[in-house]
């Protein structure tokens, strides 16, 4: 199968995230005026520009729980599926109808991690994507809610939309939320806007939780979990406030908008990157010193003797976070042993083996 061919400029799409609690209303149902604005950028952005653009939207669940009789976001998986199959119709009305306006052409692509861990099956969403591009059409992306289960979830679209830019070679990554960027902080508590974050492992992540609005899954985490594969992916990320007047627009044109999150040097095969970010992380391993320096500046694989301890009961094959002993991401990655295994061998007096092995690794760091 060949990829269509492209020109110079749908070779490098942006991708922009919109989530739910931008795209709904307080009573939960959509927020047509957002919708507009949003189509009304994106349009912008390709005819004044000349730049095309994935949008990658939540919404689906929120658009529907209403619809069959939940006052508000049903926790049981089941009636999850069942209200994102009967949003989802909702969803892609509402952004065909108002693209439509603006003389584009739109086509849904919904994704789970299932099809895209398979290499055949990424390869196959890659060329859906691309050649919707070549025809100059938007693709609209979300996850496959209605039949994807926990075991096969990404998690949130953040993740989602970094992947995705990550696999079409993107040239930027705009992540659009409910406040104006990264603050240190609450903003309620007068903690200012950072404009430019260099180094993540920098900031407290204390200050951000996972929770997200009461019609969506995400929150601040997510979206800086997101920036660092942008990073790796070797695009910039901009986090920013959905309700900006001209925010997409300007966030392409490279204007001060939300806090921007610059990429690494060196960019990571985003197939590598699907496999170490396509499930959430199941557990956490912290390791030392020595290990920190072999993964971020020599391309080490994991070795158990560098592990100090770890955290979750996660089988073998699992995703799991690598942090240093201050708390910071180090990498992530798949796990060859489970925990039970890992901890067998710290017991022992001279641990050995690999743990994760570096082509199924993703540091998460800037070489020194």
């Amino acid at each position: 199968m060949h990829a269509p061919r492209l020109t110079k400029e749908q070779a490098h799409p942006a991708v922009v995230k919109v989530g739910s609690s931008s795209l709904t209303l307080d009573d939960g149902n959509l927020n047509q005026d957002a919708i507009r604005e949003t189509a009304k950028q994106v349009a912008q952005i390709k005819e004044s520009l000349g730049r095309p653009v994935v949008l990658v939207t939540s919404g689906a669940v929120a658009a529907g729980f209403h619809s069959l009789g939940f006052a508000e976001r049903p926790s049981d998986t089941g009636w999850l599926q069942a209200s994102a199959s009967v949003g989802q119709g909702y969803l892609m009305h509402a952004w065909e109808s108002v693209f439509t306006e603006y003389g584009q052409v739109v086509g849904q692509v919904l994704l789970s991690a299932d099809d895209l861990l398979d290499r055949r099956r990424y390869l196959n969403a890659r060329t859906t994507l691309t050649a919707l591009l070549s025809c100059d059409a938007i693709p609209i992306v979300n996850e496959n809610d209605a039949v994807v289960t926990d075991e096969l979830r990404l998690g949130d679209n953040d993740r989602l939309a970094a992947l995705t830019a990550s696999m079409l070679d993107a040239s930027m990554l705009v992540l659009l939320t409910d406040v104006d960027g990264v603050h240190n902080g609450p903003p309620s508590e007068g903690h200012p806007l950072i404009p430019v974050i260099d180094d993540l492992t920098a900031l407290d992540e204390r200050h951000f939780g996972r929770s997200g609005s009461r019609v969506g899954s995400g929150g601040m985490a997510s979206k800086l979990e997101a920036a660092r594969i942008g990073a790796a992916s070797g695009l910039p990320t901009v986090i920013a406030n959905a309700k900006r007047p001209n925010v997409i627009v300007d966030a392409l044109a490279g204007k001060p908008v939300g806090t921007v999150i610059p990429p690494f040097r060196h960019r990571t095969e985003s197939s590598r990157l699907w496999r170490a970010f396509a499930h959430p992380a199941k557990g956490q391993i912290v390791i030392d010193d020595g290990a920190v320096d072999a993964l971020v500046n020599h391309g080490a694989s994991l070795l158990a003797v560098g592990i100090k301890s770890i955290t979750g009961a996660f089988p073998d094959g699992s995703c799991v976070q690598v942090l240093d002993t201050l708390g910071k991401p180090v990498a992530r990655g798949r796990a060859r042993c489970g925990a039970v295994c890992i901890d067998d061998m710290l017991t022992s007096r001279s641990p050995q083996g690999v743990i994760i092995h570096r082509d199924d690794l993703v540091v998460l760091r800037q070489a020194t």
